[in-house]
């Protein structure tokens, strides 16, 4: 735990954006302060991707599917 009494890596609402990684942190739902953990990280991202990947989404018109696959290739980014 920080601090602050929370425990790295897991979600929050509100925290100050010092890092320049905050709006990574915060699309994988992560606090930037303090750091997360590579782990906490790679399982946000895992859990993210699984539920966001355009594959696992049948059904969906053109235009929904590139919206999907717009918004995955940001959480891709956001990991790598």
């Amino acid at each position: 735990r920080d601090e602050g009494g929370r425990q790295r890596g897991l979600p929050c609402f509100g925290a100050p954006r010092q890092a320049a990684d905050a709006d990574d942190y915060a699309l994988l739902g992560l606090c930037a302060e303090p750091p997360p953990t590579a782990a906490a990280v790679g399982a946000a991202f895992r859990a993210l991707a699984m539920a966001s990947h355009p594959d696992q989404q049948p059904g969906l018109s053109e235009r929904e599917r590139a919206d999907v696959t717009r918004r995955f290739r940001r959480l891709l980014d956001a990991h790598g």
